[in-house]
């Protein structure tokens, strides 16, 4: 049988819904909707559907008697079905019961875009002659529930918080990826549903057709502080008007979660001076700066304060940087917990000793990221990891592991590697360009150090600081090179912005990744499997000093792990094996069939740990390592315990300092632990993997303190490798237990709960 008009024109209007991509969609949410412009295309078809001839039309209409007037009646009602009631008319449609518009006119039920029907409105579809008794309470239901697919309420900029139902749909389509996440949620760029539901208000922020947006959500218990950081951005922020302030343009309420909306930054501080290629300049960067500490002196004259100043809540939108969160600090609650007060110091890398709020402590946050701009400005990013690494080894490790703060949590007082780190910049600059030279001066890092004062009232004013910039800055009369940065950082091509891995195509390209070679050139490392995953070559492209021509400096290598005989290119070098660094995870090392080796510093540890899978065959979880000390015991014989007892001598220990790794041979699925764990120790030397059994459990995690010490019975296998670690790490066998090893944890490495046991550890030496 052929379907009805009325069946044709569901099964249409179903294949014009749209899935939402929201984030936090309460459980009665819809995830589909009917956009308003696909509901309008029905109104070519309007009478036709109206004047559907099926058996079911006629019975909800009232014409199945044979009295058919609808034509005539529907010249009448034209205009208004149209218009004020083509939702209502369309929820029909979808339910296959557009019979019962004329009902619906004719009692003004309707959806006016912000009121929603509710039970006591359709109590007439009981009543209603056409429909059979057990019908009505079915259509009633579905009206009720799909109502909300259909009438969408737009979204306003406003001081007042806008309330969602649950069941109801927000007008914005969240982004696949998360702009950011903290304590209190998330960070999700949005864009608008369509442009009927944006409301007033959004139109001036937007850039040409785009909407960018974000919000700030806050969800569970972290709601209430939402709302407070909602109120402060109303009442103290948004009346300012400061062009150095993120604005809140509004907010809403949709189920158990609560969120801020903002325009969408393109960057953060953090991100700027992590960067390889800033997009500002090294002045620009001060005077935006100067800037902030302006605008932060305006919040001081107010009797507020930021009190959470860091890089991640500077944002920079169309070249300005801004300060953002101003409501995170009003979620951090005093406490007498050892362990809370030792996880809060090591998230205030920027903050002050002192607990109490004010002026003084925002003038305390800013020196300490005044103090990385320059750090960053001159030697770059690995200057500035490096300065955090300096600054976490000068600290009691008892009282707060891995520390990046600039006092000693003891004293209060400033470290001294912040100081010397300051007299080292100040001998650098003369290698720079005429700006850096005058600008970068022993006042500039003596006002920086002062903001950083172990004592509060040894500050100076937020006022003093930016009017002493200003006059930092305005004092440099012009020069030809005033805006040059780095002349390390412009001099040289950028090979990572360049598409090379078209040039070559020895096989199917696995990796394409980052690194600085040993002579600091920027180079992509391209990793081509031939064959089997076994066989490998690589391609590394990069820009020596004095190359000026468009086609990049190339050498190419191969590994062949188990394969004993594979044809490569005739150029290419034998890659025997790589050898980690013990140090920073970050660097290989690789060593050739010549014995010669050549140094790899990756952009980051994931791109490490890729270019070392390749040859181990193992993931490390989460792209974790991990710093950590460690004690070979030997396990004394019958003979030697008599010597120890009689003679006095003791077994020998060897103390060995190294990053630990978890290993998997399997990506592991989000969620859930790793599959055949290994317990990975690299040392200066050698390798030690241990399989962990079920004996002895013990959880490391980021949220608790650290486990002091974690000592496995282990066997070690003294193979003579010297070849760097490859596919032979595979073909380690068991060797009876020998020896003990104690880890001692500076610090937690991630959630993830071990357990080790008297099994198999296997040694493998460089």
């Amino acid at each position: 049988m052929a379907p009805s008009i009325c069946e044709e024109a569901a099964y249409k209007l179903q294949s014009k819904k749209v899935t939402q991509n929201y984030r936090n969609r309460p459980q009665e949410c819809p995830t589909y909707f009917f956009p308003r412009e696909n509901v309008v295309d029905l109104k070519s078809s309007a009478r036709e559907i109206y004047l559907c001839d099926c058996e079911k039309c006629k019975r909800l209409s009232g014409t199945d008697d044979g009295s058919d007037n609808r034509a005539s009646y529907f010249k009448e009602i034209e205009e208004k079905l149209l218009g004020e009631f083509l939702l209502i008319f369309a929820l029909l449609i979808l339910h296959t019961i557009p019979g019962l518009i004329t009902e619906f006119i004719n009692r003004n039920v309707k959806l006016d875009g912000s009121n929603f029907l509710n039970v006591e409105q359709l109590r007439f579809l009981h009543s209603l002659k056409g429909i059979i008794p057990n019908e009505a309470d079915s259509h009633q239901d579905k009206i009720l529930q799909d109502q909300f697919r259909f009438q969408i309420r737009e979204l306003n900029t406003s001081t007042e918080i806008i309330e969602y139902d649950k069941k109801e749909i927000v007008p914005i389509q969240d982004n696949d990826a998360i702009e950011g996440k903290g304590q209190f949620g998330e960070v999700i760029g949005f864009e608008f549903l369509h442009k009927d539901y944006e409301g007033t208000g959004f139109e001036e922020f937007k850039k040409g057709t785009r909407s960018r947006f974000v919000r700030k959500t806050f969800s569970g218990k972290k709601v209430d502080a939402g709302k407070a950081e909602w109120d402060i951005y109303v009442r103290d922020v948004n009346p300012m008007r400061n062009p150095h302030f993120m604005q809140a343009l509004g907010a809403f309420s949709h189920g158990e979660c609560f969120s801020i909306i903002f325009t969408h930054a393109e960057s953060t501080f953090e991100r700027l001076l992590t960067s390889d290629e800033p997009e500002l300049s090294s002045k620009a960067r001060w005077e935006q700066m100067t800037e902030v500490t302006k605008a932060l002196a305006c919040l001081h004259e107010a009797k507020k304060s930021h009190s959470d100043l860091k890089p991640l809540n500077l944002l920079i939108q169309d070249g300005q940087i801004k300060i953002s969160d101003f409501g995170s600090a009003e979620d951090t609650e005093e406490t007498d917990s050892v362990e809370a007060a030792r996880t809060w110091l090591a998230a205030r890398v920027y903050s002050p000793k002192e607990h109490v709020r004010g002026p003084s402590y925002d003038i305390y946050s800013l020196g300490a990221m005044l103090s990385e701009l320059a750090t960053s400005d001159i030697q770059g990013r690995d200057g500035l990891i490096d300065y955090g690494n300096i600054r976490s080894s000068e600290d009691d490790e008892a009282l707060i592991p891995n520390s990046r703060c600039f006092y000693l949590h003891q004293s209060g007082e400033l470290k001294t590697a912040v100081k010397v780190r300051h007299i080292d910049l100040l001998a650098l600059v003369d290698e720079l360009s005429h700006w850096h030279r005058r600008f970068y001066t022993r006042d500039l890092f003596n006002l920086i150090e002062n903001m950083l004062a172990g004592k509060a009232d040894e500050r100076p004013s937020t006022k003093e600081v930016y009017q002493t910039l200003e006059n930092f800055i305005h004092s440099i009369p012009d020069h030809p090179d005033e805006e040059a940065l780095t002349p390390r950082l412009t001099l040289q091509k950028n090979i990572w912005r360049e598409d090379t891995d078209q040039l070559l195509t020895p096989g199917n390209l696995s990796l394409k990744l980052r690194a600085y070679r040993e002579d600091h050139a920027k180079c992509n490392v391209l990793i081509y499997r031939r064959g089997t995953r076994q066989c490998l070559e690589i391609r590394f492209d990069y820009y020596l000093e004095g190359n000026n021509t468009n086609t990049p400096n190339s050498h190419c290598a191969s590994f062949r792990g188990r394969v004993r005989h594979m044809n490569t290119s005739k150029d290419a070098r034998q890659i025997m094996g790589i050898i980690p660094c013990s140090v920073n995870p970050k660097q290989t090392k690789l060593l050739y069939q010549d014995s010669l080796t050549e140094t790899y510093k990756f952009t980051s540890k994931e791109d490490a740990f890729q270019f070392q899978r390749e040859f181990t065959h193992y993931y490390v979880h989460k792209s974790l390592s991990y710093q950590a000390s460690f004690k070979l015991h030997r396990k004394a014989t019958l003979g030697e315990w008599i010597r120890c007892l009689f003679i006095r001598t003791h077994c020998k220990v060897q103390t060995h300092n190294g990053q630990i790794q978890l290993w998997t041979s399997e990506k592991s699925p989000q969620g859930r632990p790793p599959f055949n764990i290994k317990i990975a120790i690299i040392t200066a030397s050698a390798l030690i993997l241990a399989v962990p059994g079920n004996t002895t459990t013990y959880n490391l995690s980021v949220e608790g303190p650290s486990p002091s010490e974690l000592v496995i019975e282990a066997s070690v296998l003294e193979a003579d490798i010297e070849n760097g670690l490859s596919h032979t790490v595979m073909d380690l066998n068991d060797d009876e237990m020998d020896y003990d090893i104690s880890v001692r944890f500076h610090t937690a490495i991630g959630e993830f709960c071990i357990s080790l046991s008297t099994r198999d550890m296997y040694s493998h030496r460089y």
